[in-house]
């Protein structure tokens, strides 16, 4: 079955530069407004096609006789026009993080090794989680990364896959091994890191927090999630995490929809946050004796 779309169609498609906000409004607008007749004509002739197959299922049904062929060939002709859909958002995706990134003066890469990554986000599921359309670049003269990142849990019928949407940021130093969660995140996997302990902060921050620090740490953990730090993340990280590993500090939530409001959403929280922990990062963080930080691949 030839699923490929027509060559005029793909020139069309190659030449578009219009301005994206939305992946899934940039696609329908795209297929409705230039390829309208096209998209129109494959529907059409998959319902004529498929209208006989539904006769001949309920015939079948009615006679008591196997239903499978005639419902399989009632669906296949529907994967036309869903092919059809789906290059068209793959290549939108494309260009929607094209100008994305280059509004914000960040490249674009479609993969990342999960190696770049560090953190015990990155270990979770059952096996390495996949980092793609990934924007790189320098922010406050640090090097920062905004990625998708998807891992999955479970196995045969009972697997499941998780997509969250993280904010990295590399620091000059060595951080103390920290990871704050919102408690509507993670839910899937156990959310303690190994070698940590919940650590208890006043007021109400854990009634809507996990907050684990590496033992013996407890101190420089206290440090960082100062009182005023705390108010501040609970005013306005509902549903977000956050964790330091290493030299990195990840922002973490829920993937948002491709859309540019989404992104700004996301990098602003992470400017909040940025000056909200940084002060406290500052105290704790352990120097190392060179002024720049390796590039993110």
């Amino acid at each position: 079955m030839e699923t490929n779309p027509p060559a005029g169609f793909s020139a069309d498609l190659a030449s578009f530069n219009d301005s994206i906000d939305s992946v899934g409004q940039g696609t329908n607008e795209f297929i409705w407004h230039r390829h309208r007749g096209l998209f129109l004509g494959m529907i059409a002739i998959t319902v004529v096609v498929t209208i006989p197959c539904w006769y001949l299922a309920l015939f079948a049904f009615m006679h008591g006789l196997d239903m499978r062929g005639p419902l399989l060939l009632a669906v296949l002709p529907f994967i036309i026009p869903a092919v059809f859909y789906a290059a068209v958002s793959e290549k939108m995706e494309k260009i929607f993080f094209l100008q994305l990134s280059s509004a914000i003066g960040f490249t674009y890469r479609r993969y990342a090794p999960p190696s770049t990554a560090a953190g015990f986000l990155f270990k979770l599921g059952s096996e390495q989680g996949l980092l793609r359309d990934v924007l790189i670049g320098t922010y406050r003269t640090l090097p920062m990364r905004l990625f998708s990142y998807t891992f999955t849990t479970g196995s045969g019928r009972n697997q499941e896959t998780h997509e969250y949407m993280v904010c990295e940021l590399r620091i000059v130093g060595t951080l103390p091994e920290l990871f704050v969660r919102d408690r509507s995140l993670l839910v899937e996997v156990n959310p303690q890191p190994p070698h940590t302990r919940p650590l208890t902060l006043e007021g109400d921050f854990n009634n809507r927090f996990q907050v684990y620090v590496a033992e013996g740490q407890e101190i420089e953990g206290l440090q960082v999630l100062e009182p005023d730090s705390m108010a501040k993340i609970m005013d306005g990280y509902a549903g977000y995490g956050f964790e330091c590993s290493g030299d990195r500090l990840n922002v973490f939530t829920r993937r948002v929809p491709y859309t540019k409001e989404g992104y700004q959403k996301l990098v602003a929280l992470a400017d909040q946050l940025f000056d909200v922990l940084i002060p406290g990062l500052a105290r704790v963080v352990e120097p190392v004796p060179t002024a720049s930080v390796p590039a993110t691949v």
